[in-house]
C-alpha cells in the first residue's frame, strides 16, 4: 500500500509476545525493532529469548514500506522466512513475527482501529488484556500487579477456609487428623499451586525473579518478601519480565 510519509495512517499493532497490545504508529522513516534502545524504537526487555540487538527494520522509500532482517533469518513476514538482510516489502494486513511465532506485529491502517484506539508508541504502557481463569490463576510468565494480586489472594485464601471447613466435617481432625491432613492437602493443592504461581508474577511486576519466592519460607527476611508482593509498586513500563500490566492507572480484570 502506497503511502506518503507526511501523511502516514500506518501503524504495528502487537499481537502477541510481551508487544502484545502494544500499538506503534509508523511517523518515522525508519523504525528499529529489537532490544537496543539507541538503534530501535520498538523496544523488547533486554531478557527476551531469541530477539537481537537491532532484529529487524522497518522503511519507508518514496512513501512504500519495506522490512529488513538483521537477526540472521529469525524474521517472518506472513510465515515466510527472511535472509539476514533481506529486503521486502510490507503491506497492510500483512503479519510480521520475531525469533518465534508468539512475536507478532500486524501492520495495520490507524483509520480502522484495528487493536484499540489509544497509541502507547514507546512509552511502556500496555493496555490491560482479557485473560481466562488459567491465565489469571495459574500462570506463572508475565506479570501481576498488586490490586489484582491481593484480591485473588484472597480469593484463594476464603477457598482454603471452605475446603478446611468441609474435609473436617467429613473427617473429624479431633478423631483422625492424620486422614484429614492428608485429604485436605491433597484437596487444597491446587490452591497451593495457584497461590506460587502468582507470587511468581507479582514479583516479576517488581523487576525479582521468582525464584524470591522462597524468602516466604525463611523467618525475618520474609517481612522483605512481603513487603514485595503486598506494598511495593510494580516496575514502571517494560521490564526483563514483560510489559506492564496497569495503563492509566486500570489493571487486568482481577477475576
Amino acid at each position: 500500500m502506497a503511502t506518503s510519509l507526511g501523511k502516514n495512517n500506518l501503524q504495528l499493532v502487537g499481537k502477541g509476545g510481551v508487544m502484545n497490545g502494544y500499538i506503534f504508529p509508523l511517523q518515522i522513516a525508519t523504525l528499529g525493532i529489537g532490544k537496543d534502545p539507541n538503534s530501535c524504537a520498538v523496544i523488547y526487555p533486554a531478557e527476551t529469548p531469541g530477539i537481537a540487538e537491532l532484529h529487524c527494520q522497518l522503511t519507508n522509500q518514496n512513501g512504500k514500506w519495506f522490512v529488513k532482517d538483521f537477526s540472521g533469518g529469525k524474521t517472518w513476514l506472513n510465515g515466510n522466512a527472511l535472509q539476514n538482510g533481506q529486503i521486502v516489502p510490507i503491506n497492510v494486513g500483512d503479519v510480521l513475527s520475531l525469533a518465534t511465532h508468539e512475536n507478532n506485529f500486524v501492520l495495520t491502517s490507524s483509520s480502522s482501529n484495528d487493536g484499540g484506539s489509544t497509541q502507547y508508541g514507546g512509552s511502556g504502557d500496555n493496555p490491560p488484556a482479557r485473560k481466562t481463569f488459567k491465565d489469571k490463576f495459574f500462570a506463572y510468565e508475565g506479570r501481576l500487579n498488586r490490586k489484582a494480586f491481593i484480591i485473588r489472594a484472597l480469593i484463594i485464601w476464603v477457598l482454603s477456609i471452605i475446603i478446611q471447613a468441609i474435609v473436617g466435617a467429613v473427617f473429624d481432625p479431633q478423631r483422625s487428623l492424620e486422614a484429614f491432613m492428608g485429604v485436605y492437602l491433597v484437596v487444597s493443592l491446587p490452591l497451593t499451586v495457584s497461590a506460587i504461581m502468582m507470587i511468581i508474577r507479582r514479583l516479576h511486576d517488581t523487576d525479582h525473579s521468582g525464584w524470591w519466592w522462597f524468602i516466604l519460607i525463611i523467618p525475618l527476611a520474609n517481612i522483605y518478601g512481603l513487603y514485595l508482593l503486598y506494598i511495593k509498586k510494580g516496575t514502571e513500563g517494560l521490564n526483563r519480565f514483560g510489559a506492564n500490566p496497569i495503563v492509566n492507572g486500570k489493571g487486568e480484570d482481577v477475576v
